[in-house]
């Protein structure tokens, strides 16, 4: 029975050994086998985007199974479909996605930009009929291909999967998608919808033509302007600006920007139209008007003081703040006047220039240099030092010009175009490129608005830093704010910002001194304005700022007040290595020409010093005046002593100017209670003090008698006192009589004596005054400290912690200032070298050990 059962169970093992073996030896066949694409052929080889067309393909499969099938379309030069990534102009028609209706044709709307699937399974072969097979493919060619662009149609086949990997059965045949009708589109834009008289104007002309030998644009100088101003290629000629763009074969489609910067004539009113006008050399010409209306601007003002309430001997110090009404162009820095420069040297279209400034936690100033592209547009190139991919080096340079700043307070606009250039390599898709919108040293706060080739943290985004370009909010409210909604945008690679394209960024700052900042932030692909994306994020501007970063305080840093000084650049990121910026923008309030300010000194104040020298000073009224054109709406302060007074002190400014509406404007009413003060005057006061005194006092002196007769006898009494007596006879007697005797008695006399009585006079608080300080216009060209214990020091340091200039009490100045008691800083470091403008910290010790007064201040260059 056990070797029945032995023997049964080794033949059944011996069968299945056979099949395994059998299995192994026909299993290659079976998966290597695959069909044999004889030819494929187009109904059109011509068809236009967005229409469909018939993809035939007959092939052999003796396998006798199921083939799977790519169909794509890639630009000429390839052959293969490429794998992964997305390949710029390349789709796939039919893939894994498209349905199988189980017969030919096989109609798929598919245009994917990448292939994950196993490619799309066919219908099975039964060899009935017979080989050869017959597979056709009704697919749409991409709207998106360009006109005129030669493309390959390419399919490939393999058994129970296929990938677009190269080694595939694989057939092309090439298409043209052919140029449509000659025709050309323009849109003219103008920045701002108001213009001041004296102010600028940009036109900017975003063309398009196609199918024409030639293009060209003009542009008629409008009344009551002057160019100031002309984008590359355009030239002047009879009070008309020509540019011609292209002449050569009839081309597929081209886009393309100009710009005309024209200046306002003193004298305008109105609405100022621009015509624009495109001609190609075979259809009607496009045109395209943008206005303008001039109007004069209209000033605010708003007077603060230091303190509501002061004693006799504080300091007091005004703030003389003014904002201009509008909206309008403060400038247009295109670069074109720059060509090769390079860092420090790189200057706007009117000369001004521009720093570099480093992060705080990192050592890379950025090299940044002008460059110029194939329709001769210069754009600025930011390269970084790529330190690592996740950027936490944060090596953030930036790039901020000069001057003029705006107020952070009336609304402004900040526009410029960003780039991620192809040139970044591997890194471009997750690269960030940044325009700055705000940023003041003296504030310690830089705003930014940034596009990132992925969502990290969005395609799209406004991020606030503080300490001037430094650390990044990592969380809560003042974490980076953005949008991945940009519906109108072209997609590669799953991403709607396309290395290579140039993007327009257009910020909008609204904030009244406190409270929340709101920012307005729209993006749009260059000259497609109609394609814009919009997101408001509403700076809470508070202490919900504050959060951690790598385990280190990083403090909310808050906006208070209407400062000005803050200026607009752009902002390089350490991950992509290198960024592209063209075309900056500014719009504020004003200008306001010929302005005059005008503060009384009031009673009871004693004028000490100003931000800004006045024209005309103490005893005042005090007067500020400017002959030109001013933009950059800075408010100025002056300082003064409280006397002692006893009605409050009211006070209020006024300003004038030849171009607004409402001039002369006054303030509002600031007013100063003074608290009661102790003066020195002379005081009687009563005071008990023993004095001796010499008194006349009568004394009666016992005698002795023998008769009761009163007589009147001369005796001699024992009070040494002389007494004249007369008596008959010589008979002794004893009489009472009565004597007078001089006698001291001390006794204590009220007597009203004078004595003086002072009161102690109050010592002014320990200062730092000018704040910001501009060695050109401080009284005396020096920075004051004090008052101070004698033997203080005050030490000045930058912002990176290097000890600028050690100092004493005292020293020698253009003008008379108390020594004892006051340091003085003009503006210098170890070596008597001026430094340049930027936040420097100030720590003042007594004895060299005790801190004083310790903080920033700003110095100025002008």
């Amino acid at each position: 029975m056990g070797k029945k059962f032995f023997q049964s169970f080794l033949n059944r093992f011996k069968i299945r050994a056979v099949f395994c073996a059998l299995c192994v030896l026909f299993l290659p066949s079976m998966v290597l086998a695959s069909a044999t694409i004889l030819s494929i052929s187009v109904s059109n080889t011509n068809p236009a985007a967005g229409t469909n067309i018939n993809v035939t393909v007959t092939y052999d499969d003796t396998a006798n199974e199921t083939p799977y099938w790519l169909v794509g379309i890639t630009p000429a030069s390839n052959s293969n479909l490429v794998c992964g990534a997305s390949s710029p102009n390349q789709y796939f028609l039919v893939d894994g996605n498209t349905p199988n209706p189980g017969t030919s044709p096989v109609v798929s709307t598919q245009q994917d930009t990448t292939d994950t699937s196993a490619g799309w399974a066919g219908i099975p072969t039964t060899n009935t009929p017979s080989n050869p097979y017959t597979q056709v493919f009704t697919v749409t060619i991409p709207a998106a291909l360009s006109s005129g662009g030669s493309y390959n149609i390419v399919v490939q086949e393999a058994e129970y999967y296929v990938s677009c990997a190269a080694g595939n059965t694989n057939i092309t045949t090439g298409i043209t998608i052919p140029l449509p009708a000659t025709s050309c589109s323009l849109t003219n834009t103008v920045g701002s919808t108001t213009a001041a008289p004296g102010g600028l104007i940009l036109y900017t002309l975003n063309y398009s033509f196609v199918n024409t030998t030639t293009f060209t644009l003009t542009d008629p100088v409008p009344a009551n302007t002057t160019v100031s101003s002309i984008s590359p290629g355009g030239t002047l000629s009879a009070g008309t600006v020509t540019w011609t763009p292209y002449s050569g074969v009839a081309a597929a489609p081209i886009t393309g920007t100009a710009w005309l910067l024209l200046s306002v004539n003193a004298a305008a009113t109105g609405t100022i139209n621009d015509t624009a006008t495109g001609t190609t050399s075979g259809s009607p010409p496009c045109n395209s008007i943008a206005s303008i209306t001039v109007q004069d601007s209209t000033l605010t003002l708003n007077k603060t003081e230091s303190a509501a309430t002061a004693s006799a001997g504080s300091p007091i110090t005004y703030t003389l703040g003014w904002l201009a009404s509008g909206l309008n162009l403060d400038y247009y820095d295109s670069y074109d006047n720059a060509t090769g420069d390079m860092n420090n040297s790189i200057v706007g279209y009117d000369g001004t220039g521009y720093t570099r400034y480093l992060a705080q936690n990192g050592t890379d100033l950025g090299n940044w240099t002008v460059q110029t592209d194939a329709q001769g547009n210069n754009f600025i190139v930011g390269t970084t030092a790529i330190t690592n991919s996740g950027g936490s080096d944060q090596d953030y340079p930036a790039l901020i010009r000069n001057g003029p700043g705006v107020n952070i307070c009336g609304g402004f606009t900040v526009q410029g175009d960003l780039q991620i250039p192809t040139a970044a390599g591997g890194n471009a898709a997750a690269g960030d490129c940044a325009m700055v919108v705000a940023v003041n040293a003296s504030q310690s706060m830089t705003m930014s608005a940034a596009i990132s080739g992925n969502n990290q943290p969005a395609y799209f985004y406004f991020q606030k830093n503080q300490n001037f370009n430094t650390d990044v909010y990592a969380s809560g409210t003042g974490a980076p704010q953005g949008t991945d909604n940009l519906p109108l945008f072209p997609i590669s690679a799953g991403s709607p910002i396309i290395p290579g394209n140039w993007y327009t960024v257009n910020v909008n700052v609204q904030f009244s001194g406190a409270g929340p900042i709101t920012y307005t932030a729209t993006l749009w692909p260059a000259g497609v304005p109609a394609d814009a994306a919009t997101f408001v994020y509403i700076d809470p501007n508070d202490a919900s700022d504050e959060t951690l970063i790598g385990g280190k305080p990083n403090n909310g840093v808050t906006i208070s007040g209407c400062s000005c000084g803050w200026g607009q650049g752009w902002q390089a990121y350490e991950t992509t290595g290198i960024d592209y910026f063209r075309n900056l923008q500014v719009y504020s309030g004003g200008p306001v020409s010929n302005y005059s300010i005008t503060d009384a000194i009031p009673s009871g104040i004693t004028y000490v010093g100003a931000s800004v020298p006045p024209s005309t000073g103490a005893p005042g009224p005090l007067v500020w005046t400017n002959t030109g054109s001013v933009i950059d709406e800075c408010p100025v302060t002056w300082w003064g002593t409280v006397g002692c007074i006893a009605a409050p002190v009211n006070n209020q400014f006024t300003m004038s100017a030849s171009n607004v509406t409402n001039s002369p404007a006054t303030s509002n009413l600031v007013t100063l209670n003074v608290n009661p003060c102790n003066t020195s005057t002379p005081t009687n006061t009563p005071t008990n003090s023993p004095t001796p005194t010499v008194t006349n006092t009568p004394t009666l002196t016992p005698t002795n008698t023998p008769t009761n007769s009163p007589t009147m006898t001369p005796t001699n009494t024992a009070t040494n006192t002389p007494v004249n007596t007369n008596t008959p006879t010589n008979t002794p007697t004893n009489t009472l009589t009565a004597t007078t005797t001089n006698t001291p008695v001390p006794t204590n006399t009220p007597t009203v004596t004078p004595t003086l009585t002072f009161s102690p006079t109050p010592t002014p608080p320990l200062a730092v005054w000018p704040n910001p300080f501009n060695p050109k216009y401080a009284i005396c060209n020096v920075l004051k400290a004090g008052p101070l214990p004698s033997g203080s020091t005050m030490d000045i340091y930058s912002v990176s912690g290097e000890l600028v200039r050690h100092i004493g009490e005292g020293g020698a100045f253009s003008c008379s200032l108390p020594l004892n008691g006051y340091i003085y800083w003009d503006g210098t470091n170890t070596n008597h070298t001026p430094v340049s403008t930027g936040i420097y910290i100030y720590v003042i010790k007594s004895n060299a050990t005790t801190v004083l007064l310790s903080g920033k201040i700003l110095l100025v260059r002008s």
